[in-house]
């Protein structure tokens, strides 16, 4: 009876360590698949870089993974760092430990470069350390390789926490409230730089308007234009910006540079919501001359004369000009440039572009025509009485000659006459009083 006992003991521990066995065994979680960040790469010999595995599940009982290449002669790998040897192909396998799951990268390594070729990665750099991401939003984050000429460029981006936000070739996406680290790394040197990004509930964009709607610039010149979404504490605060017409006007983070002359609308619109604003910009080709078609003129007067004033550039924007006289009693001009000869002497007539007053000039003299002829009136006339006088006038032809003459008296003992026409008795008798024209030395009509 007492062998019969123990055996049954015996039976019965046995069972328990089997059942507890079978538990522990319930309790690991298996490796299902394996995959590397990258599936082929091409290196030049003597570069590394660092391939990255991912098991899923991702928490898995047993990680461990062992590393392979097909061709060490041509690359090694040495937990997940691969180092190019020679020329040609090799596949770097990664093994799971559990359950032998295999993932691979081709690595293509070309013809040697000489080493001083080669420019290793000094350091890494993020345009922002800190961030906020809505949830079910995107943030950029840029990454820049310092050296800027360094050969190796890759570089590979981890989330401290991707159930909060994950991140994928720099775009991070909200998903949870929380904070997380997003790290990126170069595959040359392992350098490093993060960015705490926080993801908080996505406040929307609902609308967004620009600084001005219309705006007006020259060629060459640049105008910023200041967008302001709202509500002010919309997370994603981002603005995508388009040119219309971009052969007229580009723009590039709001800043608008004149190309050509023309109009172009320039479109902000927000990253999310589409919601957009827009400015009309018109390019004016500027003037950057003028000249006039005479420098000078001699006019009879009365004349006209046409000047022409030509602007340029020929496809200046703006081809008005002012016309002026700066006197008006010798010359006149209209708006259209006809000057007309009022009086003799000289005149500068004055073309002045609107856009940017560039000035042009013509002198412009004007002559009185050649004396045909004179008539004097009256021609007879009877003085009663010694010291009392009569006044002639003399009028000289053409109109536009000169009306001075010079009065003589053929008897100055009966009568004189003054230079205004005016004769007085002298004594009794009679007398000729004569009106004789100034002499022109010289006249000219318009050139």
């Amino acid at each position: 009876m007492k062998k019969l006992s123990t055996t049954l003991l015996a039976v019965v521990i046995a069972s328990a360590v089997f059942f507890k066995a079978c538990e522990e065994a319930e309790r690991l979680i298996a490796v299902l698949g394996i995959e590397l960040n990258q599936s082929s790469v091409e290196m030049s010999v003597g570069t590394t870089l660092t391939l990255v595995p991912t098991i899923s599940p991702a928490d898995a009982s047993n990680p461990a993974i062992r590393w392979e290449s097909t061709d060490t002669t041509v690359a090694t790998v040495d937990a997940g760092t691969v180092t190019a040897i020679a020329p040609g192909v090799s596949t770097v396998m990664a093994i799971t430990v559990d359950g032998g799951r295999i993932a691979r990268s081709v690595i293509t390594v070309t013809d040697t470069v000489k080493s001083d070729t080669i420019i290793p990665v000094t350091g890494v750099a993020l345009g922002q350390t800190t961030a906020t991401v809505g949830i079910g939003q995107f943030l950029v984050l840029t990454a820049t390789i310092l050296p800027e000429n360094a050969t190796n460029q890759n570089v590979i981006w981890t989330s401290s926490n991707p159930t909060v936000a994950s991140v994928l070739n720099g775009t991070v996406i909200g998903l949870t409230p929380g904070t997380t680290v997003i790290t990126v790394t170069t595959q040359c040197g392992g350098m490093t730089a993060s960015c705490v990004v926080t993801a908080v509930p996505a406040v929307p964009v609902v609308h967004i308007e620009l600084d001005r709607t219309i705006a007006t610039i020259y060629t060459g010149e640049t105008v910023q234009l200041i967008p302001t979404v709202f509500p002010e504490n919309a997370t994603n605060q981002t603005v995508n910006w388009l040119s219309t017409n971009p052969a007229v006007a580009t723009v590039v983070d709001g800043l608008v540079t004149a190309v050509s002359g023309g109009s172009a609308t320039i479109v902000a619109t927000t990253e999310d919501g589409n919601h957009s604003a827009t400015c009309v910009v018109t390019v004016r080709i500027p003037v950057e001359g003028v000249t006039l078609n005479e420098a000078s003129a001699t006019l009879t007067l009365g004349d006209n004369l046409w000047l022409v004033a030509t602007v340029y550039p020929v496809n200046a924007s703006n081809q008005n000009v002012i016309w002026s006289s700066d006197n008006t009693a010798v010359a006149t001009v209209n708006s259209n440039g006809g000057v007309t000869a009022i009086s003799a002497g000289t005149a500068t007539i004055t073309a002045t572009t609107q856009d940017r007053n560039f000035t042009a000039t013509s002198t412009i003299t004007t002559l009185y025509a050649p004396a045909t002829g004179v008539t004097v009136n009256p021609t007879t006339v009877t003085i009663y009485a010694i010291g009392r006088t009569a006044t002639l006038t003399a009028s000289v032809l053409p109109w536009n000659a000169s009306q001075n003459v010079t009065w003589t008296s053929n008897n100055p003992a009966v009568a004189t006459v003054n230079d205004n026409g005016v004769v007085t008795a002298v004594g009794l008798g009679s007398v000729a009083i004569t009106a004789t024209t100034a002499i022109l030395m010289n006249y000219a009509s318009k050139n």
